[in-house]
């Protein structure tokens, strides 16, 4: 059932680690009309820690026990992937609309299970693939989409993301239970690719690196259905770095996520270090500078981008309609994510199995 726009959303968020105590509860904190009516962690202590963000919120150790608060209209599942199946049929059955963290599962089995639980539930769910609200990313789609670049040659995606070792959660040390650049990092540009091309993956070529943890960096090549080409690179280990590129026939566009003024875009015959096209970005950047400020004082866009998806999923629970990200585009990514894997085992290109029928 649709929440009044006047009545808060009461909100309950399963899994309180890093991701949730440092990203999810500080963009839920900036929405209006959401209430955290309940924290839950197997670990009490981080519990305790999420919990001082939410003055009031009930605290509980047992998923079960959250779910059974009478005035509960949706949960946040936070948790690592192979946990994301049970807890969120649990919400469903419960009757409570859902946004579940990527990636949406681990094998696709479990990601069809989850489309089709929601279908009978009827509630609304959100695969939380908070890239596609960074608001850059949303300008580069825009731009494709209208034909700014031709047709579209390649894509080229980054994501460097330094982890150390200390105090890591144990699940996030290898790639079965989850964790390792492809799994947990990859995933983000998988979908992304999909979001601002508007196809699927063909087949992937993967690589990858094995240190105190698996998949501590990776490389893949692809195809999707259209004949674009896709190159991407990940790393626990490295600065940083969140990129796309997208090469057309007819011009050429970078976004830096982390940056306020990281769109930039070309011309077919323009050349970077031409005077025209530096002083273009020099002037770029002093036009978006004052709402950069603002933007850093916020975050980023890529903390926003959290903010952001939070907004439209509450929006959807509200309004009774479907989210833009759904559970299906979930899907898609685990198969993308999975094919990479096996890619990576056999030393060869995968073909992207797609589920049909859904």
């Amino acid at each position: 059932m649709p929440v009044p726009d006047k009545q808060p959303l009461r909100l309950a968020l399963i899994g309180c680690g890093e991701v949730t105590r440092e990203k999810h509860a500080p963009a839920i904190n900036r929405l209006a009309r959401v209430s955290v009516v309940a924290l839950c962690d197997l670990d009490a202590a981080r519990c305790r820690d999420v919990g001082t963000q939410f003055p009031g919120a009930q605290l509980c150790t047992d998923f079960r026990e959250a779910l059974s608060i009478p005035v509960l209209d949706a949960v946040g599942v936070l948790t690592d992937p192979a946990s994301h199946a049970e807890l969120a049929i649990a919400a469903m059955r419960a009757g409570k609309h859902v946004l579940i963290e990527k990636p949406l599962a681990l094998v696709t089995a479990d990601a069809v299970r989850l489309i089709r639980e929601a279908r009978s539930a009827n509630v609304i769910a959100m695969t939380g693939f908070h890239m596609r609200f960074h608001c850059l990313i949303e300008q580069a789609r825009e731009r494709i989409a209208r034909g700014d670049l031709g047709e579209i040659e390649t894509i080229r995606v980054i994501w460097h993301s330094p982890r150390g070792d200390k105090g890591i959660a144990a699940w996030k040390t290898t790639r079965a239970t989850g964790g390792g650049a492809l799994v947990e990092i990859a995933v983000h540009h998988l979908d992304m690719v999909r979001f601002l091309l508007g196809t699927e993956f063909d087949w992937i070529h993967a690589a990858s690196r094995n240190g105190t943890r698996e998949d501590e960096a990776a490389v893949l090549a692809a195809r999707m259905l259209n004949g674009v080409l896709v190159t991407g690179e990940f790393s626990e280990r490295s600065p940083h770095e969140i990129e796309v590129v997208v090469s057309g026939k007819a011009g050429w566009l970078r976004v830096d996520c982390l940056k306020f003024d990281g769109l930039e875009s070309r011309g077919y015959y323009d050349v970077p270090g031409q005077p025209s096209v530096r002083i273009r970005s020099l002037a770029t950047f002093v036009r978006n500078l004052p709402e950069g400020m603002r933007t850093m004082q916020r975050g980023g866009d890529y903390r926003i981008s959290y903010e952001e998806s939070w907004r439209h999923f509450v929006g959807c629970v509200r309004q009774g309609i479907p989210t833009a990200v759904r559970l299906e585009d979930g899907l898609r990514a685990v198969e993308a994510v999975n094919a990479a894997v096996e890619s990576v085992r056999t030393g060869q290109p995968q073909r992207v199995g797609l589920e049909a029928g859904l």
